[in-house]
């Protein structure tokens, strides 16, 4: 049985809302932790060597950090932006990049705001839900005997 198309529609809503409870804040000049996802603006563009191509004028780079100390910056890459805007996947290529080279670092974090209200704002849809479907099921009384003929 195919989905209906209601429930095809609600994918994208879903998949942004769930989306939306990460945000990006910046470091402050901390080192981030080992694993921590990250993206760094850099101030010098990069030639970045991904396979048998070399990604060039590399703006932005995103990914999970592999080392990290006061001098450089080792991410496993998921994605580089050039300067003119396009995206290229980068499949974790591992690339150095020195931190005099970084003109900002943000940090993935979970925002408990936007959390707390996605989680309440389902389970509001979840009572609504079972509150209409309710009458539908004859959830009324009634009697167990049945009626008298005349």
């Amino acid at each position: 049985m195919k989905p209906r198309f209601g429930v095809r529609a609600l994918l994208p809503s879903v998949t942004a809302l769930l989306a939306s409870c990460f945000t990006y804040l910046p470091t402050g000049g901390t080192t981030p932790a080992r694993g921590a996802e990250v993206v760094a603006q850099l101030s010098v563009p990069l030639e970045v060597p991904l396979g048998d191509v070399t990604v060039r004028r590399v703006a932005t780079a995103a990914g999970r950090v592999a080392y990290a100390d006061r001098d450089s910056l080792v991410l496993a890459a998921e994605r580089f932006t050039s300067d003119v805007g396009t995206d290229y996947a980068a499949l974790g290529t591992s690339v150095t990049i020195r931190r005099a080279q970084i003109r900002d670092l943000h940090e993935r974090h979970l925002s408990a705001a936007r959390t707390a209200l996605l989680i309440g704002g389902g389970a509001a849809a979840l009572v609504s839900i079972v509150y209409s479907v309710g009458p539908l099921f004859g959830s009324g009384g009634g009697t167990a005997e049945p009626p008298q003929r005349p």
